[in-house]
């Protein structure tokens, strides 16, 4: 019996999904056994939910309510939770725990498949190395599971969105971009892309449901409520990402801009980090190295559409809104360990490397004070520029002539 369980674990993805499925059940048993199911951030969505309909302000915190913390995300999205408010605070945790959970393995999916569509189906993922991904963005997937945050679920749309491009949907991928969008707008950056390849319907059905979701609150505001509403929006994205300041109150130097910072700030070339060229350098930067990589691609036996793994990859980096919006990595991380075998010895030293910043600030093993410190410092951005420029070095005539077998 032991023998056939260990062959079956070890068929597929089995051994992952077992592995997950028993992950996310011991966060929540231990949750419940020490008492802090607490779901923090998926209580202030569900606390903006009670309010929407009785068309109360979003974005403020009141004393005695269900969350402690203020909702910070567009007022559309808040209609997707109205459905929870129909039962219990308790029961709707539990539900949207399931959600997260099944979000979670969904984005492993899709993630998976994308880089399938991306390489013509020449590479392939190993269960082992379905096993490094997830445990690099392990760290990730604790928080959302934990916390009931959104970032895998912004993640997946986007995902799934540019699956269903390169299958030819580009209306239901225009809807899915333009539902991620209203969660955080800079994912915008996305449909940039697909304009470049001229996806006019996709961008059409985008537009529309940005639109759509703007216009939405108007049921329970009015207008000229609607409008008070979307300004205290902006004000709360404002203030969760001060401008000019080298170093972010709550999530240290995880953008790309923030990291390049800082060996100038220890030099002491403070007016250097000042001037809005170093910024827009920064910028260009990362736009060279897309077109760096576009002009690679036309000769290559891979999508057209490849080089969104290096807009996957640098979206995390460009706005810190939160920590968790590295899961979106999750295409790139599979792709790169999928050609793993095909690339030289430096180029793996230095995807390794990425992996370890990424996944390796472990609060369980390194305490909070130096957990805190690598936070600060900037790790998940290392880790990340780090996957950006394997992605941007990658041997690709050796990729398309090579399969890595599952």
């Amino acid at each position: 019996m032991t023998r056939s369980l260990w062959t079956w674990l070890r068929k597929d993805d089995h051994g992952l999904t077992a592995f997950l499925l028993l992950f996310m059940a011991v966060i929540f048993v231990g949750d419940h056994l020490n008492h802090k199911f607490f779901q923090t951030d998926f209580k202030a969505y569900l606390q903006a939910a009670y309010r929407m309909p009785y068309g109360e302000m979003l974005y403020h915190r009141e004393p005695g309510e269900i969350s402690g913390m203020a909702y910070k995300y567009s007022p559309a999205v808040v209609f997707l939770f109205i459905p929870l408010t129909w039962v219990s605070v308790e029961a709707a945790k539990v539900i949207y725990f399931l959600i997260t959970c099944t979000v979670v393995f969904l984005l492993l999916r899709f993630s998976r498949e994308l880089v399938r569509q991306l390489t013509n189906s020449r590479v392939a993922l190993t269960q082992g190395q379905l096993f490094i991904a997830v445990l690099a963005m392990g760290e990730f997937i604790y928080r959302e599971i934990d916390i009931g945050n959104v970032n895998a679920l912004v993640a997946l749309l986007t995902i799934v969105s540019c699956w269903l491009v390169g299958r030819g949907r580009e209306l239901p991928a225009g809807a899915l971009l333009g539902l991620a969008a209203l969660f955080k707008p800079h994912y915008s950056i996305f449909i940039l892309f697909y304009l470049l390849f001229r996806k006019w319907r996709m961008a059409a059905t985008y537009l529309a449901i940005v639109v759509a979701g703007l216009l939405a609150p108007i049921l329970f505001y009015g207008i000229p409520g609607n409008i008070n509403l979307h300004a205290a929006w902006w004000r709360e994205m404002i203030g969760s990402t001060p401008p000019g300041q080298w170093i972010h109150p709550y999530y240290g130097m995880n953008t790309l801009i923030e990291l390049c910072a800082w060996p100038f700030r220890l030099a002491g070339w403070q007016m250097v980090i000042d001037s809005p060229l170093f910024p827009a350098s920064i910028l260009l930067l990362l736009a060279l190295g897309f077109i760096l990589l576009l002009r690679r691609v036309k000769n290559q036996d891979v999508s057209l559409h490849y080089p969104i793994l290096y807009v996957i990859g640098g979206t995390p980096l460009l706005l810190q809104v939160d920590i968790n919006h590295f899961l979106l990595l999750m295409p790139l991380i599979f792709y790169l360990l999928a050609i793993w075998k095909s690339q030289p010895i430096l180029w793996r030293f230095v995807v390794a490397a990425g992996l370890i910043l990424l996944g390796g600030n472990i609060f369980e093993v390194w305490g909070r004070e130096l957990h805190r410190l690598f936070y600060y410092i900037g790790v998940y951005a290392m880790g990340a520029t780090l996957l950006l420029t394997a992605l941007l070095t990658t041997r690709l005539q050796v990729v398309s002539e090579r399969t890595t077998t599952a």
